[in-house]
């Protein structure tokens, strides 16, 4: 019996860090390695070459499908198999290929393992060491399904100058069926250094604009492109293309709840709630609108209503990290400060890196003056993201409280150094004399430091009252999904120098841009 052979064909860009992972992790399985550069700069052509890939070269034409074809119509074997650069397979699952290769009319839907530690990103999912190897530094993933396994030379294409798949063409030849393996490629274009360095949304913004031109009357391609506007926060572009999105498919769960962030953000409440109330009738269990829905109840100060809406979304989804997030900010705000401690710890045993719960239980541990189990919570946040202002602000007030002045000017520093830096050196308002204050209290405690010093003693100044904590809502993350949408938080200080309410903002879940998502509808899970 002859056994298939598979070509491995890729298209690639200044993607020297990360080609080679992709090429050796199905080496033992595929043939020949075809790949397409459009312009690399650094020595991903090289890495390739030295890996055994024929490279092609084609200069970028503003669309996607034409490099993807280009490196179809070279291969020849007698599968395609599609891997990106930031992809790889893992090596338990190469023996399902000789299955997956075995009948000539199937086109194999995989599921993509984007790895993500934005925990409000939807379908966010904290990692259990399924694959320990592929995951270990990252603390979760949310997925979507695509066809990247297919049988040459029958025809099959890819189209669409953005978010583009092969599944038109297939469904168009009407010879093949769709059927989905669990077997994951796994993605690392969402982890935060690779999409700063790859800047995607200067390519898929103007290209998902020319794809609604081209093709009007297609609701996917509006809504792909109202995710992209607001994962760039242009959030006007973004719910005009969700608005028509939802006017040519009204039926599509995961327009309105995108529709409704999206209004919640621009403080458009009562069209928020509308939005999200027709997501709910769209689907009762729509856990992602509950959570918008919530944060905008808190956006409005309406902490009961809030509440309910939160309760909601976790009762139907017991792992939904953002909402239990939001929750505990939610019993925070009304003061219920065991309840509010009790949701973040539940979080951490969900999402150990969870910096958002490290931070906010860090807060509230030092708003009741309980120091040492703030420092433990306060460090592991300062840990995971360094340039979290609110953190800093925290572990400045904390070692305030412990008579640790020195280290408690570095963190104050810090702290005005990020909302300086933040709002392009010229802080305005209420934050300006904030920053002012703490300024002139650095200057105190660096001379109560050295009269300390002088007299062989430590100063410990009373507590002060951290801020409080601020919700997030849900959206989508782009593209194609595999099922639902959660919304990126905006964060917006109000800080002042005593204990204040905080403006309850709230983070709901947001699509982060999948590139490639099957042209399904989505539904929240």
């Amino acid at each position: 019996m002859t056994i298939p052979t598979i070509s491995l064909c890729m298209i690639a860009k200044n993607e020297e860090a990360l080609i080679a992972s992709a090429i050796r992790s199905v080496e033992d399985i595929t043939s020949e390695v075809i790949l397409v550069d459009t312009g690399s700069e650094d020595a991903t052509v090289q890495i390739a070459k030295d890996l055994g890939a024929k490279v092609y070269f084609q200069a970028w034409q503003d669309d996607f499908s034409k490099p993807r074809n280009l490196s179809l119509n070279y291969a020849s074997s007698d599968w395609i198999l599609i891997l990106d650069a930031d992809e790889v397979v893992a090596a338990q699952d190469l023996s399902t290929f000789s299955d997956l290769t075995s009948d000539p009319l199937r086109c194999t839907e995989f599921l993509q393992r984007h790895y993500t530690d934005d925990h409000r990103l939807s379908n966010f999912t904290p990692c259990r060491g399924e694959f320990p190897e592929l995951e270990s530094t990252h603390g979760g993933y949310f997925e979507s399904n695509l066809v990247r396994l297919f049988p040459n030379h029958q025809g099959i294409h890819y189209r669409g100058r953005v978010h583009e798949l092969v599944e038109h063409s297939v469904r168009d030849i009407a010879r093949h069926r769709i059927e989905r393996t669990e077997v994951r490629i796994h993605h690392y274009g969402h982890i935060a250094s690779v999409k700063k360095d790859k800047k995607k949304s200067t390519i898929y913004t103007p290209l998902g604009e020319a794809k609604t031109k081209e093709q009007p009357r297609d609701w996917k391609n509006f809504f792909e492109l109202g995710v992209e506007h607001n994962n760039n926060g242009h959030l006007r572009k973004s719910l005009e293309a969700f608005r028509e999105a939802a006017r040519l498919n009204p039926s599509y769960l995961s327009t309105w709840i995108n529709m409704g962030y999206v209004q919640c953000e621009l403080s458009e409440h009562q069209g928020a709630i509308a939005s999200l109330k027709t997501a709910l009738k769209l689907d009762p269990k729509a856990d992602e609108a509950y959570c918008n829905l919530g944060v905008v109840y808190l956006r409005v100060k309406d902490f009961k209503a809030a509440e309910t809406q939160f309760r909601a979304a976790v009762n139907l989804n017991t792992s939904y990290v953002n909402a239990y997030c939001n929750l505990g900010t939610c019993l925070s705000l009304q003061d219920r400060f065991s309840e509010g401690a009790a949701v973040f710890l539940r979080v951490l045993e969900l999402f150990p890196t969870c910096q958002k719960a490290h931070a906010e239980v860090g807060a509230l541990y030092l708003s009741k003056n309980l120091l040492e189990l703030a420092e433990v919570h306060l460090r592991r946040a300062h840990e995971l993201n360094r340039n979290d202002a609110r953190t800093c602000l925290h572990l400045g007030q904390m070692c305030k409280a412990l008579g640790r002045a020195v280290e408690a000017v570095a963190f104050l520093q810090r702290f005005i150094e990020l909302h300086t830096r933040a709002n392009n050196g010229v802080p305005k308002g209420e934050l300006a004399q904030l920053l002012r204050g703490l300024s002139h209290e650095c200057d105190v405690l660096t001379n109560q430091a050295f009269l300390a010093k002088d007299k062989g003693s430590s100063v410990v100044p009373p507590p002060s009252v951290s801020e409080s904590a601020e919700p997030t809502l849900s959206a989508s993350h782009g593209g194609k999904e595999k099922k639902s949408s959660r919304i990126k938080q905006k964060k917006k200080t109000k800080a002042k120098s005593k204990k204040k309410s905080s403006v309850a903002k709230g983070s709901g879940s947001k699509k982060s841009a999948a590139r490639k998502t099957s042209a399904k509808s989505s539904k929240a899970k």
